[in-house]
């Protein structure tokens, strides 16, 4: 009799963690997520910028700050921590034309005073995901890395009758600093498919470098490296991303042949047809109306 008492207690023992772990796997089944937790997301975009750009002297003094436009064309990855937390990182860099003689007192000739200023970053982004269905993924995001601002300035040689020469241009100018960028912003991914979909953010950025200064071949002549910049600025990027890493988890919907979603179409459709057909049988052909 002691026995059977405790084979039947292991019993309903039994039963009653089976259907615990039953209940405990069909409450884990998820709906599709457009980002979901170990979720790999690679975007390509691009976009306009505007920044202020302000420069320093090595002795700490502004030398020039003018508000001025450029593009930005980065490469971004983010990988899912959670459902709504994830951790990536940012490459690209943002393209300027900047004149030198009066950011960074070069002293060219007009006809040489440009720069193609480029700046570089790599960053370490963590985002937060507050809105997400199966097809839109709202986040915001926050990112911190290197920075660096970098370019050179040639010179254009001519002949005797004004045309360009064969001869090798000359470096007028050239600046290179390094330091750091902090951005912040908003994005959204919209997927048209399992794992394809656009993208488009809007963000602010602050970053600082500076340039080591260079000893100045010429005795007594003016030194113009060790300057520092900084670009205060906000962007806005375009592109597409892809998704990679299936969601775990997600709730199986059925897979229907083409020829299944044709014949359900055509069954709903004639199954309207009938009740307009029905519907239109029931009103009269004359109405009498009386006075």
């Amino acid at each position: 009799m002691k026995n059977l008492t405790i084979l039947t207690s292991q019993i309903v023992l039994l039963l009653i963690t089976s259907c615990g772990f039953a209940q405990e796997s069909n409450t884990q089944l998820k709906d599709p997520r457009a980002f979901y937790k170990r979720c790999l997301v690679t975007s390509i975009t691009g976009g306009p910028s505007t920044a202020v750009y302000t420069t320093w002297n090595k002795n700490g003094d502004m030398t020039h700050s003018d508000r001025i436009r450029g593009n930005i064309d980065p490469l971004i990855m983010e990988y899912g921590i959670t459902d709504k937390i994830g951790v990536g990182f940012s490459r690209g860099g943002e393209n300027y034309n900047i004149n030198v003689n009066d950011f960074y007192k070069a002293g060219l000739p007009a006809e040489n005073n440009i720069m193609w200023a480029s700046t570089k970053y790599f960053t370490l982004d963590f985002s937060y995901h507050p809105f997400v269905t199966k097809r839109i993924d709202f986040s915001l995001f926050a990112s911190t890395g290197f920075y660096r601002v970098e370019g050179s300035v040639y010179s254009n040689p001519v002949d005797n009758f004004g045309a360009v020469s064969c001869m090798p241009s000359k470096e007028l100018f050239t600046y290179n600093g390094r330091g750091a960028v902090i951005r912040t912003g908003m994005r959204s991914r919209i997927y048209f498919t399992k794992r394809f979909g656009v993208m488009g953010m809007l963000y602010a950025f602050n970053g600082f470098a500076k340039e080591k200064p260079k000893s100045n071949p010429i005795t007594d002549a003016q030194n113009n490296t060790g300057y520092s910049t900084m670009l205060t600025g906000l962007g806005g990027e375009f592109g597409i991303c892809f998704r990679i890493f299936k969601q775990r988890g997600v709730k199986e919907t059925e897979r229907k042949t083409w020829r299944e979603k044709w014949d359900e179409r055509m069954s709903i459709r004639s199954a309207n047809k009938e009740m307009q057909e029905e519907t239109s049988d029931k009103k009269p052909l004359f109405r009498l109306v009386w006075d």
